[in-house]
């Protein structure tokens, strides 16, 4: 929880310090982009695991999700995140976040993950601890 917390104050310094979006231009070596990237990830699958999808917290879902279309701090990530969710909205389900995921991963050449209930991760992995992991 601390974690996803230092997070977002990672992501908001990162935006406040970026109004006119120019601190990364999304180099395919950008390290600020790797980061921000796997930082926001982790936010939002772990957004999705910790939180039954009431009415409430969807509404608040997707507002952050509208927020993020607005302040991602990169302007070509932006513009993918905004085009990517025209074709596949993502809602407050580790479903959806994986589905989602995976879209993007595509458009990358990464490797997709299978969007099963719950995947275990050997390793220790998002959730650390070697704990099953909801995508």
């Amino acid at each position: 929880m601390y974690r996803s917390l230092l997070i977002i104050l990672w992501m908001v310094g990162l935006v406040i310090g970026a109004e006119d979006h120019s601190i990364c231009t999304c180099p395919e070596s950008c390290s600020e982009r790797e980061e921000l990237g796997r930082s926001t990830w982790y936010l939002l699958h772990a957004i999705a695991k910790y939180n039954a999808p009431t009415a409430a917290k969807s509404r608040a879902f997707a507002s952050l999700i509208d927020a993020l279309k607005i302040l991602y701090p990169c302007d070509v990530c932006r513009a993918h995140m905004i085009e990517t969710l025209e074709e596949e909205p993502m809602t407050l389900s580790a479903w959806s976040v994986c589905k989602f995921h995976n879209v993007v991963n595509a458009r990358l050449g990464k490797p997709e993950y299978p969007c099963t209930k719950t995947l275990k991760d050997d390793q220790g992995g998002l959730f650390g601890g070697g704990q099953a992991a909801v995508f």
